[in-house]
Formats: C-alpha cells, structure tokens, sequence
C-alpha cells in the first residue's frame, strides 16, 4: 500500500481519536454542570459524539482499514479541569475543541473519497452547530430538542 492509500487510514483514525477524546472532555464537564442550563446539551452532544464514534468503526470496516493507527484514546492533551466553573470549561474549553475538532475533521474530509468526505463534512458541521449552541450567552442558551 503506498503513503497515498495509507492517508484515508491515518485520517479515519485520527477523527476516531478525537471524538474519544472529546466524549471524555464532555463526561468530565457533566460532572460540574449537571445542573446547569448547558447539562442537556451536553448529554446529547455526549448521545451525538458515541453514535459517531460507532459510525466511524463502521466507516472503517466499509473502506477495510483496521485501526492500526490507533495507539492512543486521546489525541490532544488532557488537562483537569481545576476549579473551573461549568460554565468557563464549557466556554473556555469544550467550545475552543468542539470548534477545532471540526476544523481538523474537514481536513480529514478532503482525504478522503465519497461517500466518506461526505459523512466526515457532515459530522464537522454538527461540531459546529454544537459549538454554536454551547457558546449562546447563558440567558439566551435555548433548550436543546436535538433528536439525533
């Protein structure tokens, strides 16, 4: 296989990286906003980001590529989140890496071929529409009624 045909595999693989990253970041700030305004929009980001995670194992398996790739959950750096409000880790945090996940997604996207670059510009779309969602201003942050 040459560098060329290997690139889809790194790409499939590094977006599997990032959502299991980001689904650990969303379960970390649940734990401190559980009752705020944004823990029902986590929860289906949460509900959002595992049923990507499955649909991304299946892409795998539809283009024959294992996950060779995959040596780590987590492709970015953890960091704890202190004493952070829910709000700050949503705001400061959650919404700066939902936003550069998408980024890295698309170029993921050009990559790969259809029906995949499809699949993944849809996903970093949802990240953004998430992102816009969490960063409303609290007074303004509507009740999500995503059912995805």
């Amino acid at each position: 296989m040459s560098a060329s045909e290997d690139e889809p595999d790194r790409d499939i693989a590094a977006v599997l990286n990032e959502l299991i990253d980001l689904v650990r970041e969303v379960k970390q700030i649940e734990w401190i906003a559980h009752t705020s305004s944004q823990g029902h929009v986590l929860e289906h980001l949460e509900e959002f980001l595992v049923r990507q995670i499955d649909a991304v194992t299946r892409v795998e398996v539809e283009i024959g590529s294992p996950l060779t790739r995959l040596v780590t959950p987590s492709a970015r750096q953890r960091v704890a989140l202190d004493s952070s409000s829910a709000r700050d880790a949503v705001r400061e945090r959650l919404v700066p890496h939902l936003r550069a996940v998408a980024a890295d997604v698309r170029e993921h996207a050009k990559n790969s071929g259809e029906p995949v670059a499809d699949f993944l510009q849809r996903l970093a779309d949802d990240l953004d529409r998430f992102a816009d969602e969490l960063d409303l201003p609290e007074e303004s942050s509507p009740k999500s009624s995503r059912s995805r």
